[in-house]
């Protein structure tokens, strides 16, 4: 019988977060270690945190030369319970030996189709079918997604979609983070330690791949010194080159309302996207949004009105 199976078997009469964990004679004894709190283990209770203590225990300091050195945490249904488990044990073992330790986040699909209700999600799911895949060889391939006022509703329906249209197609995507001045799409794929493109190189070399075929690139870094003022053929000249990787382009841009960038970079694309906020955004708001961007040249594809409520059921407004 090999020691994974007993290890399962003992795990077997779970309560809590593994509370019906036996231990075997041999287990050493947890030893509490306040130092070690912190991240995700700083959320827990103590009860919990003792069980994960057992559970690094029994995993990882008890078997000898034949205890495992890479695990892999897995639920069956969704939820973060396994990602929780990963983080608190990476950070128990760290403290109780001297060795590197390295959590890794294997999800590769990034997490904001998880976290939308199934009524949203078929919506960007929409979108994306008449955006790109209904229109046959005249269908847009790079397309830019802005609002008006402030918010991050453009950046979440235009990683929505990149996803989404990755999932449909076995061609490459990438989704852009073109808000130099406060990028916030990194969060969306766990890539806060990641370094944003610079140089002139090739686009896919700096864009950091999240599924088999999605991939995500911060534009921030390769605007010289900073100098936003100045960087704007930069980015543009940037959109060219990501053009020439991938066959899908998705890019996120600050509000037209409040910086001209969308309306410079919608030029190197196929068409804007206009993400208005219901309640929030005023019509004199967008029509003027739309007037920029005509006045730039850039194609308008379509609205998108976020946060709509529905006074009476949904049901009805569809067979009016």
């Amino acid at each position: 019988m090999s020691r994974n199976f007993q290890l399962l078997q003992q795990m077997e009469k779970q309560e809590g977060v593994f509370s019906g964990l036996h231990m075997s004679a041999a287990a050493p004894p947890p030893v509490e270690r306040e130092e070690a709190v912190n991240g995700s283990n700083g959320s827990i209770d103590a009860r919990a945190r003792a069980e994960i203590q057992r559970l690094v225990h029994t995993l990882f300091l008890s078997g000898g030369a034949s205890a495992p050195h890479q695990v892999l945490f897995c639920g069956v249904d969704e939820g973060d319970a396994s990602g929780q488990l990963c983080v608190g044990a990476g950070e128990l073992l760290a403290s109780e030996l001297p060795l590197p330790v390295c959590v890794v986040d294997a999800k590769v699909r990034a997490p904001l189709n998880g976290s939308i209700d199934a009524r949203a999600r078929a919506e960007i799911q929409r979108l994306v079918h008449t955006l790109f895949l209904s229109g046959g060889t005249s269908a847009p391939h790079q397309v830019l997604f802005c609002g008006v006022d402030g918010g991050d509703a453009s950046g979440q329906l235009c990683v929505g979609a990149g996803e989404l249209l990755a999932s449909e197609l076995p061609l490459p995507v990438c989704v852009v983070d073109a808000k130099v001045r406060a990028p916030s799409l990194h969060r969306f794929f766990h890539a806060d330690g990641f370094s944003p493109s610079r140089g002139n190189g090739s686009g896919r070399l700096h864009a950091r791949q999240i599924g088999n075929n999605l991939w995500f690139l911060a534009l921030e870094g390769v605007i010289s010194n900073g100098d936003l003022a100045c960087g704007a053929e930069q980015l543009r000249s940037s959109l060219r080159e990501v053009r020439k990787e991938f066959a899908y382009v998705l890019i996120d841009a600050e509000p037209v309302g409040q910086q001209a960038d969308a309306a410079a970079l919608g030029q190197e694309t196929d068409g804007v996207v206009l993400v208005l906020e219901a309640n929030t955004t005023r019509r004199v708001a967008a029509l003027s949004a739309k007037e920029a961007l005509e006045a730039a040249g850039v194609r308008l594809l379509g609205t998108v009105l976020n946060n709509r409520t529905f006074p009476i059921p949904e049901k009805l407004y569809r067979k009016l």
